[in-house]
């Protein structure tokens, strides 16, 4: 499967599903269903690709401020829900995190999409009715890209990721005046 396959089924899995996150997965896994089993193969090797490109320490900054923390696991399902948002949110988030402050409300706690991750999966086992891991030749890499910086420092933070951080620095002062 090709990039472009690739995307194609999570844009479609998202417009048709009118962001509702279940009813993606249940559009998106239709549309696995129906493919063979090379193609769902293709399918993770891409989501893996994604996965790694976004495996990046100002990405990680940003779902540890979005999601009040970020532990490596709570990452990687971040990562999920940002390839579950499409090729135009994921593609304008790795090249600018910051771009996130556009496509995320305050809020809401709880920027991840673990079940997406898991869904390819679940699809291979149901194909071939094996419980084999669904394992891709697309070796993660042993470390975030890009320079590591301290999430929790609200002066490293404003600076990296300035729009994030003002969003939620306004809701936190909204919240402590409502109280």
């Amino acid at each position: 499967m090709d990039q472009s396959r690739f995307w194609q089924l999570i844009d479609g899995s998202i417009a048709e599903s009118n962001g509702d996150p279940d009813t993606q997965l249940d559009v998106l896994g239709e549309s696995l269903r129906q493919l063979p089993v090379d193609e769902i193969i293709g399918f993770q090797q891409q989501l893996d690709t994604c996965l790694n490109l976004a495996y990046t320490w100002d990405l990680w900054g940003a779902s540890s401020l979005l999601n009040s923390g970020g532990s490596e696991e709570a990452f990687e399902a971040f990562r999920g829900w940002l390839v579950a948002h499409g090729s135009e949110i994921f593609n304008g988030a790795l090249s600018n995190p910051d771009t996130l402050a556009e496509v995320t409300d305050p809020e809401v706690d709880g920027y991840e999409f673990e079940e997406f991750l898991h869904l390819p999966h679940e699809i291979f086992e149901e194909m071939t009715n094996e419980e084999a891991s669904l394992e891709t030749a697309v070796p993660a890499p042993a470390a975030p890209a890009g320079e590591k910086w301290d999430f929790e420092d609200p002066a490293e933070a404003s600076q990296r990721l300035p729009q994030i951080f003002q969003q939620i620095e306004e809701h936190r002062k909204l919240s402590v005046t409502s109280a």
